[in-house]
This record gives structure tokens, sequence and C-alpha cells, in this order.
């Protein structure tokens, strides 16, 4: 995208594209053009742990991929929900 400023044209990326006209592209098209700890989504390296994991888990990037897992004290399917491990039962 060039404009006029004054006599001269002044080019740019348009948005959501990087780099130096004419040699304009998205950030990314696959993972490896991202960091480890972000992945390719919609042309742009981002965290891909938003949405990834379920209630209570805690989520880390390995290698461009949410992995979910439950945080200590607590049980459960990470991608749906990590739950609390119950106090044992004491017998009297």
């Amino acid at each position: 995208m060039c404009k006029a400023l004054g006599e001269t044209p002044v080019c740019t990326c348009m948005n959501n594209y990087i780099g130096m006209p004419p040699n304009c592209r998205s950030q990314c098209s696959i993972n490896s053009d991202c960091a480890a700890n972000e992945a390719c989504i919609g042309d742009k390296c981002r965290d891909p742990c938003p949405g990834s994991c379920g209630v209570n888990a805690r989520c880390t990037v390995v290698n461009h991929t949410p992995t979910c897992t439950c945080p200590e004290g607590f049980t459960g399917d990470s991608f749906i929900t990590c739950l609390p491990i119950p106090s044992p039962i004491s017998k009297s």
C-alpha cells in the first residue's frame, strides 16, 4: 500500500503483513515460522493455549502444541475439567 508524501511515494505493508514492500508476507504460514511456544493461527504467531484446556487446568506449550495438565491437588481430564482431589475419609 503506497501513499504520496509530498512528491515521494511511501509504501508500507497492509495490516496483518510484515516485511518491506514489495516483499510483504503474513507473519507465518506454518508453526515452524513461530517460536516454539507459539503456533501459527490465522497467519499470526499466537499463544495456542486460550480455549485449549478445561476448567482449572494448566496449559504449557511444547513445540507449538498446547499441553494441558491438572495442577497438584487436582485430578480429571485436563481437556474438560480438573477437580480437587477429595480428602481421605478418616475412620473413627
